[in-house]
């Protein structure tokens, strides 16, 4: 249990903004106590390690007895939650509201109902404005409670059944909302078992949840929280189907939802800028490169402002956004401003890396692994992938395991390692046959590799072996989930490459500028 309070302790401290530990500071401060001190100095030797060490800490602060530090450690934690609940009571809504309702139920017990009702319809007005019908229902129930004590007689008989009403309106309206947010959830879970990608029985289920939440209709939900859920879920429902065209008019949709509700944008910075970034993929997807530059310098702008930059979610998402633009640039073949960026996020993982997260973490190692592919750096193509291809949870976005293998291979390949491929090449199909998950494209790929590597002699051979290679591939472009499993990784740029004897940066980039004339 201590070391369990350790590692949350040390997670908190370091997930602190500048704002946030100033604030602590003072908060922690105010009693001027012997105690308090020993607080901050506690506070202050964890803020400076970079890996937690109890040792260094009691030599440091020797007034804390070895005995006492599991005490201290827990009232600290408490401290800095306290501290970051008054730093945030005015930040969200949901902050806002519920002040608001605890302060009702003061009012209440001490009988000032006038002032209740005054309250109560301020927090009603919130509750509607936010968009949040739970928080509405509470504070309407409040508002029955003050009706049934002051009771006089017809005039509140009619208040009360409003109240009534509009209560069951309100829990009517928040089971709808549940209902949206459960069908997306089980969507986005269809998506994450699946890897990201989808088998038949994968789309069967996916469309049964498509055809619940009325996609098909031409009725839209008009509330905020309602068409937040309907368009994410339509949007991920054909991006797994690989129809990049209505993925697109979906994100777009949800940044525009946002952009007609500009409270919530304020009140869920992180939320905004994540929706900002999904659009941003799903125009580097059908290649509306305008809109990409345009967004993307919309997001550089927000990181600016205080209210992003004091969000450690924010502060994720935007190193989202900056994986979305070294996608981009790899995509158009700018190989060397994606390598810019990607010393930018290599700096972020290694400074950030306690709030980055199991599956963006793997996602940001497959972007450097092929940053380095596009600059020929196979060495540190392979020791990226290899931290996905160790990583024991193989079932974390099983489709990055899959396409990190395949890539793996390819680095290899490039480097010479005969001896390696061989070994990389039965692992990575023994892996696929256990996770059931053998796209043609993978299968042919390995096959090419494991039968031609030692075969080839001269470059007219390669050429030949290349060109076969690229005609079976191309046959299997032709069914939709096939082409989805070549959205991981330009394979027919690399193909052309070893056929045409040119860099694969050069293939990329001048396929590029053709599809944009």
């Amino acid at each position: 249990m201590s070391r369990v309070i350790s590692e949350d302790l040390y997670m908190l401290i370091q997930s602190l903004t500048m704002s946030e530990k100033r604030y602590f500071k003072h908060f922690a401060s105010m009693g001027s106590t012997k105690d308090n001190k020993i607080y901050e100095r506690l506070f202050n030797e964890i803020e400076r390690q970079k890996v937690y060490d109890e040792k260094k800490i009691l030599k440091k602060i020797p007034r804390i007895k070895p005995s006492h530090l599991s005490s201290k450690k827990n009232h600290l934690r408490q401290l800095i939650l306290e501290s970051l609940k008054w730093f945030h009571s005015d930040n969200t809504s949901n902050a806002k509201i519920l002040s608001h309702l605890s302060e009702i139920e003061i009012l209440f017990a001490k009988r000032l109902f006038s002032q209740c009702v005054l309250l109560i319809k301020k927090t009603k007005n919130l509750a509607l404005y936010y968009d949040k019908p739970l928080l509405l229902a509470e504070a309407l129930t409040w508002e029955e409670k003050i009706l049934d004590i002051t009771f006089l007689g017809k005039e509140s008989i009619g208040k009360l059944n409003s109240t009534f009403s509009a209560n069951s309106d309100a829990i009517a309206f928040t089971k709808t909302q549940a209902h949206y947010r459960k069908l997306n959830n089980d969507l986005l879970n269809i998506y994450r078992v699946s890897g990201g990608l989808p088998n038949k029985k994968n789309i069967e289920l996916a469309e049964l949840i498509i055809h619940d939440l009325q996609l098909n209709s031409k009725k839209e939900p008009q509330s905020y929280f309602e068409r937040y859920y309907f368009f994410r879920a339509a949007g991920l429902y054909y991006y797994m189907l690989n129809d990049q065209e209505n993925f697109y008019l979906y994100q777009k949709k949800l940044v525009e939802n946002y952009e007609s509700f500009p409270q919530q944008i304020i009140d869920s910075p992180h939320s905004y800028i994540l929706a900002l970034n999904n659009f941003m993929s799903s125009c580097q997807l059908i290649q509306k490169e305008k809109e990409f530059e345009d967004t993307l310098s919309k997001v550089e702008k927000l990181m600016k402002e205080s209210n992003f930059q004091n969000n450690t979610n924010a502060l994720v998402h935007f190193l989202d956004c900056r994986l979305s633009a070294i996608a981009h640039y790899m995509t158009t073949g700018e190989f060397e401003k994606s390598t810019h960026l990607s010393e930018y996020v290599e700096n972020f993982i290694l400074k950030h890396q306690s709030i980055v997260g199991k599956g963006r973490m793997l996602r940001i190692y497959f972007a450097l692994a092929q940053n380095y592919f596009g600059v020929r750096n196979y060495r540190k193509t392979a020791a990226w992938l290899n931290k996905i291809i160790n990583d024991k949870d193989t079932d974390m976005r099983n489709d990055l395991q899959v396409f990190a293998r395949l890539l793996n291979l390819i680095a290899h390949f490039e480097m010479g390692n005969e001896r390696l491929l061989d070994y990389y090449t039965k692992s990575t199909y023994r892996f696929l046959l256990k996770k059931d998950h053998t796209y043609k494209i993978e299968t042919i790929i390995m096959r090419f590799i494991r039968k031609n590597y030692s075969k080839i002699i001269s470059k007219t051979e390669e050429m030949q072996a290349f060109s076969e290679l690229k005609a079976e591939l191309e046959k299997s472009a032709n069914d939709q989930l096939e082409r989805r499993a070549l959205a991981y990784f330009d394979f027919m740029s690399w193909i052309e490459s070893k056929i045409e004897r040119r860099p694969f940066a050069e293939i990329v980039r001048n396929k590029w500028l053709e599809q944009s004339n």
